[in-house]
């Protein structure tokens, strides 16, 4: 059980950090954290979650203490971790048949072609209006069976597609930016992971923000698991 206690009013209007003689070292990361943040915005300013970590190493001690601290400061603030300037870095891959569009008014602005190479999914593109001809997205847990699919030549049997992958567990900005295609293209989504209970809890981050789209068409998915079973082992 996590030492420091977030208390809600009644009114639910506020929250409130509980701290004793035991969590002192609970206050301590939190208010360098507060301070952290509250330079960040002054001065517009960004940083991610790892810089914030080895500027103060030897407080936090282990990441995850200074990701519990930030998640708990911004529960109390009501706030994104976006919204105080912390952002995570950036690490998702996306390829296939889509163009992202920045969300500008100028004319002469290029759309991003994401079917010439792999494009990190970055805060840069996140706003950008995506459009394709895609049939369907297949999110793919690994970098290497990523890789794998391309240089197998995926997009020779499965053209309008587009792959996806978090490298693992993905991180904040990858799951908005498949939220987003969500919203805009409203295709189909699959998934491609282990079977062990690593692969499934990858699974259920991805689903906690959108669902996996049920198999419509048996003949497409025996295809693809096909092509994947034989050709990754």
């Amino acid at each position: 059980m996590r030492a420091t206690n977030i208390c809600r009013s009644l009114d639910e209007s506020c929250q409130q950090l509980h701290y004793n003689k035991s969590t002192l070292r609970k206050l301590a990361v939190n208010s360098r954290n507060i301070s952290q943040i509250y330079q960040l915005i002054v001065k517009s300013q960004k940083s991610t979650l790892r810089d914030l970590y080895y500027d103060h190493k030897h407080l936090f001690a282990r990441q995850d203490s200074l990701n519990r601290s930030v998640s708990d400061l911004c529960q109390v603030l009501n706030m994104q971790r976006c919204q105080v300037n912390v952002i995570s870095c950036s690490k998702g891959l996306v390829f296939g048949r889509l163009c992202l569009t920045p969300f500008k008014e100028k004319e002469d602005i290029t759309p991003l072609d994401c079917s010439k190479e792999p494009i990190l999914i970055s805060e840069s593109i996140i706003c950008h209006i995506p459009s394709s001809s895609a049939r369907f997205i297949l999110v793919v847990e690994k970098d290497a069976t990523f890789q794998k699919l391309i240089d197998d030549n995926f997009f020779e049997l499965y053209p309008r597609s587009i792959l996806v992958t978090g490298k693992g567990y993905p991180d904040l900005i990858t799951r908005q930016f498949l939220s987003r295609l969500i919203d805009h293209l409203n295709i189909p989504i699959h998934g491609l992971f282990d079977a062990d209970p690593h692969g499934m809890e990858i699974f259920l981050t991805y689903k906690s923000v959108y669902i996996f789209s049920p198999v419509h068409d048996m003949s497409d998915s025996r295809k693809i698991r096909a092509m994947t079973d034989t050709r990754l082992q």
